[in-house]
């Protein structure tokens, strides 16, 4: 059973519902949502909570946050299980748990070292500023990543001082409850607060006035309502911080001096890794002309050969079932409107498993114009579209930016020219050169346009979760 956890206790609701597996459409769990009440209480106790922990020193706070990364270490093959009962790929799962707890440990190295500044003006004068954690802050993950992408927002939330109330997605809670439990024996009750629901349970958690800041991952369209709803009506409630990782339609660039022997594995991930639920997935190709057919014939070649589908539960699955049957209705749904000529769709002889999930195989598809709604629009699944090829690194630039997003991008040269003008030109708040996907904790991830605002990751996270606080000073000689 799942259920919120609220003040270091698990507690159920009337409302259950039953948690599938996407591949073999078997339940794994039964899981209580919370009610507004909860949520509340969740609110509730994290700000409580909040009073003494904001007293802790930045060296208390570093250790309770190694002591985190060390017991997701030690359950790591049970944090893997969680994620791989609701889609994500066993064998991945426990890199992404890896990944996590070194997020938690970079983080931990930065609790204790919150900088200030200090000016001196005249003897009798003195400013100086102070970096203040916000309160209680409501973070908001998506489904694809569960546990890597609430590292993200926990670790600098927490190092910073602030108490949290997460709201996993609803389809893939079980990674957050277990590294909820695991965070007991390494925080105070109400620092780290979990509810459970739907997107009216992650409303009602936004509309709550004690919520100083919200961290959100999620579509565009979804990220928009959380917007408005801490903009405030400036009467009764007021603008709250927030940070938007939105959506992506994110292009790669292949130039006439690309290494193909060594891109072709990095396409193939970015477009299809976890089936290409990804918000950064490299899922636009834009290749020069004298390469291009070549890239066509070695994708068609290789996709099938770099990819197993199966039960995420496995360790030889690499390529898992869409989440959830809407994904897979709505992704179909856009195929079968938008492939016609001059796009081409090309047949890769992909064998998918004898289950009865939501499996999608792998989608090639070549000389896709610009406009297409198949180039515009992020459909979160393991489509590849590749764009008429360009001649001119200037005019693939210019294309790539020609999407409402900019979330990454990134360019596969042995030109140093050409990488230098692809940093320059291209609108994307993270930018990959020769390889992709890699997002260490010490780089900020976020992007521009539709894609939302604010980073998570590196030290401008630290900026997203306080605030600062001048003083200046006269005192008489």
């Amino acid at each position: 059973m799942a259920s919120s956890f609220i003040h270091h206790t698990f507690v159920n609701s009337t409302k259950a519902r039953a948690l599938f597996n996407p591949a073999t459409l078997s339940p794994v769990s039964t899981v209580f949502e919370a009610n507004e009440a909860q949520v509340n209480a969740a609110v509730e106790s994290s700000a409580s909570a909040f009073e003494d922990w904001r007293t802790w020193t930045g060296t208390q706070r570093r250790d309770a946050l190694l002591g985190i990364a060390a017991s997701m270490k030690e359950n790591i093959d049970k944090l893997a299980e969680c994620e791989s009962l609701t889609g994500r790929p066993v064998t991945e799962a426990k890199m992404d748990v890896i990944a996590s707890a070194e997020c938690f440990t970079w983080f931990a190295g930065l609790a204790d070292k919150l900088s200030s500044r200090s000016f001196s003006l005249s003897p009798s004068t003195h400013s100086f500023t102070i970096r203040e954690p916000l309160g209680v802050c409501a973070l908001i993950t998506s489904f694809n990543y569960p546990l890597l992408l609430a590292a993200w927002k926990l670790a600098p939330a927490l190092a910073t001082g602030n108490a949290v109330v997460l709201k996993p997605a609803h389809q893939t809670p079980l990674s957050t409850l277990l590294l909820a439990s695991l965070s007991k024996d390494h925080l105070p009750p109400g620092v780290l607060n979990v509810v459970l629901g739907d997107s009216h349970i992650g409303s009602h958690l936004l509309a709550n006035p004690n919520i100083a800041k919200a961290s959100f991952t999620g579509s565009t369209l979804a990220g928009s309502r959380v917007a408005q709803n801490l903009a405030g009506n400036g009467t009764t409630s007021f603008p709250r911080k927030a940070t938007l990782e939105l959506g992506g339609k994110n292009t790669i660039i292949i130039d006439e001096s690309a290494n193909l022997n060594a891109a072709i594995p990095f396409i193939i991930d970015a477009a299809f890794s976890n089936a290409g639920q990804n918000c950064c997935a490299g899922s636009r190709l834009l290749i020069h002309e004298s390469l291009h057919k070549t890239v066509i014939d070695r994708l068609i070649q290789q996709i099938p050969l770099s990819l197993t589908a199966g039960d995420p539960t496995n360790p030889s699955t690499t390529f898992p079932p869409l989440t959830d049957a809407q994904s897979l209705t709505r992704i179909k749904s856009l195929l079968s409107t938008h492939i016609h000529p001059p796009l081409i769709h090309h047949e890769l002889k992909f064998p998918l498993p004898n289950l009865p999930g939501h499996f999608l195989p792998p989608t090639l598809l070549s000389s896709v114009p610009d406009t297409s709604p198949l180039a515009q629009t992020e459909l979160f699944g393991p489509v590849l579209t590749l764009l008429t090829p360009f001649t001119k690194i200037t005019d693939a630039i210019k294309r790539a930016n020609n999407v409402p997003y900019g979330l990454a991008a990134g360019i596969f040269t042995d030109s140093f020219k050409n990488a230098n003008l692809a940093v320059e030109g291209l609108k994307a708040g993270f930018i990959w050169i020769n390889n992709y996907n890699d997002v260490p904790p010490f780089l900020p991830l976020g992007g521009v346009k539709a894609s939302g605002y604010g980073k998570e990751c590196g030290f401008e996270a630290i900026d997203e979760f306080t605030s600062v606080k001048s003083v200046h000073a006269s005192f008489s000689a």
